[in-house]
């Protein structure tokens, strides 16, 4: 890992983070409501014909708000954009992702940072163009974000209060991607999807490294795939508790187009099935997020339905029971859950779910929504009419890395997608 020797404290991030469910009471005084802040993307009939995802964010409200993106001058080919994760600093909201710029009619992806209305671009590794930035985390006055940064494939990055750090990759491996921050007593986790080319194939892996806070030394563990599995699909979910520390491998077959089955690991170790493991066979899922409740692992994420071929619906799973979580058109049963946080005993889980157009019913609306406690809160896209079928536009991707991390996580069978009123979540805060 190439060390930090000065880091670049960014503008606005100031003494503490603040996860509060509720706080603590007399019995002359009422208690407070949490606030639920949710962000993603969602599409706007203005901006690109409706086709190119912009970054929005719900600030405690049932309709989003457009975020800047980063400047540009091509008016023919407009930007696009996606939060990706939040946290909350000083009781202020802190948001990592993706802004694209677009060039010679090519969406170049650059790793973004939004804070108090306004965006920033993360420093890139040397001799890259470009990068994302997939989570973030806060702890002892530090602000950290995962991702990566490249030219042509992706480079893993730790960028520690904007400082790029280069996360060594073991064993050969050329390319990878950080995805999840875990911050457990002394140490932080960072979990990360790996290829490296062998005899003109690629091969995969995932796993974490392991740092201490001042960042001098580092460890790689692998987390083990499924017997018969081909390869690995990102994300690579993480969690941590006490010694323990938890990652989830999405894993597919060796005919390298089996669906995946998402495979949970403790400390690298055998892998536990969340689906079986029989890759040609129905149903398949995936596994977006990961959180330790202090007594088991929860995960989000989702399965593919029993009598709908190709349709998934949203669920969770605490150890390894799934439960299916609740839609706004059951009659569907489709969605996805994408991100989860735990604020005190309260489980917050962000994502979507579907509903037909009305004005088309060959067409589906994704409709952004939180669970809090299994309930659902369903939220808006943006304010707008008209129906956007085509597949929606790209947010990038990376040019000799088959595994772009900018998928826009809309899957829906064989529906098409209305985009103009699209939205969904990828991020949760609670305050």
């Amino acid at each position: 890992m190439r060390k930090a020797g000065f880091l670049v404290v960014l503008a606005g991030v100031l003494l503490a983070v603040s996860f509060i469910g509720c706080s603590d009471s007399d019995n002359d005084s009422p208690i407070s409501e949490s606030t639920v802040y949710l962000a993603g993307m969602a599409y706007d009939v203005e901006h690109g014909g409706g086709e190119i995802p912009i970054p929005v964010w719900w600030n405690g409200e049932d309709s989003p708000t457009k975020l800047p993106m980063l400047p540009f001058n091509d008016e023919d080919c407009p930007p696009a954009g996606s939060v990706q994760a939040m946290t909350i600093v000083n009781g202020n909201v802190v948001m990592v992702g993706i802004s694209s710029l677009c060039l010679e009619g090519n969406q170049n992806m650059k790793p973004a940072l939004w804070q108090g209305g306004t965006v920033t671009q993360l420093a890139l590794l040397p001799d890259t163009v470009l990068g994302v930035a997939l989570d973030v985390a806060y702890s002892q006055e530090v602000l950290y974000v995962a991702g990566a940064s490249g030219k042509f494939g992706p480079l893993p990055v730790l960028w520690v209060d904007g400082y790029p750090i280069d996360l060594e990759l073991p064993d050969d491996y050329e390319n990878g991607e950080a995805y999840k921050i875990v911050i457990e007593g002394d140490f932080i986790y960072v979990s990360a999807l790996l290829s490296k080319s062998q005899d003109g194939e690629l091969s995969w892996a995932v796993g974490y490294w392991k740092l201490d806070s001042s960042l001098e030394w580092d460890e790689w563990t692998y987390i083990t795939l499924p017997e018969g599995s081909g390869g690995v699909n990102g994300p690579v979910a993480l969690a941590a508790g006490g010694e323990d520390v938890w990652g989830v491998a999405n894993a597919y077959g060796l005919d390298g187009v089996s669906s995946t089955k998402p495979a949970l690991s403790t400390n690298g170790g055998t892998p536990t099935p969340l689906i079986d493991f029989e890759f040609d066979q129905e149903p398949y899922g995936l596994v977006m997020g990961l959180v330790y409740s202090g007594t088991s692992t929860l995960a989000v994420g989702y399965v593919s339905l029993e009598d709908q071929y190709g349709y998934p619906g949203p669920v969770s799973w605490t150890g390894t029971a799934v439960e299916k979580l609740s839609t706004a058109d059951e009659t569907l049963g489709i969605g996805s859950a994408n991100c989860v946080m735990q604020a005190g005993t309260d489980v917050y889980i962000g994502g979507q779910t579907y509903q037909k157009d009305s004005e088309d019913e060959t067409a589906l609306i994704a409709v952004p929504a939180y669970w809090k406690n299994g309930t659902r809160h369903d939220r808006e896209g943006l304010p707008q009419s008209g129906v956007v079928s085509s597949e929606p536009g790209t947010l990038g991707s990376w040019p000799a890395w088959p595994n772009s991390a900018v998928t826009h996580n809309l899957p829906t069978g064989q529906y098409g997608v209305n985009a103009s009123q699209s939205a969904v979540v990828y991020a949760i805060a609670v305050k």
